[in-house]
């Protein structure tokens, strides 16, 4: 199954997936998964299937969190289920990471060519200048949280619902690695979910999740 246009830009818009969602993503995909005929079309989204029974997914749940705990796919929010392995619906990977992961499985082959579409980018492509966005509400005074919030209103604009704190510092570390906002953003500090930013009067600083959920959650005061 080919993701649409819209299916490709919902996934642009934001940076992690939970393994639940991967694997439903593997489930949709994947020739050799699933018979179509007993499939139904999930609510959320036009590629997940909600099935009969669940048996093939909890399957490729576990292959995901394998390759999730042995560092393959890259853990972008680490939630540990009842018996502390990962818990498939909380546990967020980074996007990117487990695109790659199904393109180097030659059985996922046809599923990696799927999602390159899942690459696209939509026309407000993030640019090195600030204030292209018509943002609204009131934005925060820092850089790093005008980026914050920036981010978080094109993940809002292509979902249609607010943005995660967790979806925008994906984001950010995104654009830092890809030498977006280099005046603002230095470099992703991984595996913590946090960038390392530069003030104006060059003051090298850490930008973390805990900050970021603040400056999102006084932006969307700002603006309700």
């Amino acid at each position: 199954m080919t993701l649409t246009k819209q299916d490709a830009l919902y996934w642009s818009g934001i940076d992690t997936l939970t393994i639940e969602e991967g694997s439903f993503l593997l489930y949709g995909i994947e020739p050799h998964s699933f018979k179509y005929k007993d499939a139904c079309t999930y609510d959320a989204h036009s590629f997940f299937y909600d099935m009969n029974t669940q048996e093939d997914i909890a399957h490729l749940s576990e292959i995901v969190q394998r390759a999730a705990l042995a560092g393959t796919i890259e853990i972008a929010h680490r939630v540990p289920d009842e018996n502390s392995i990962l818990d498939w619906q909380k546990t967020h990977l980074k996007k990117l990471s487990f695109f790659a992961w199904c393109k180097s499985i030659p059985k996922y082959a046809i599923t990696a060519s799927a999602l390159d579409l899942a690459t696209y980018q939509p026309t407000n492509t993030p640019s090195n200048e600030l204030g292209n966005d018509s943002v609204p509400g009131k934005e925060p005074h820092t850089a790093v949280g005008k980026l914050s919030v920036l981010a978080a209103w094109r993940i809002e604009l292509v979902t249609g619902k607010r943005s995660s704190a967790h979806d925008v510092m994906s984001t950010l570390q995104n654009w830092a690695e890809q030498g977006n906002y280099p005046d603002v953003l230095l470099k992703a500090v991984l595996p913590k979910s946090a960038v390392q930013w530069v003030t104006g009067k060059g003051i090298e600083k850490t930008f973390g999740l805990e900050a970021c959920q603040k400056a999102l959650k006084t932006w969307n005061l700002s603006r309700d």
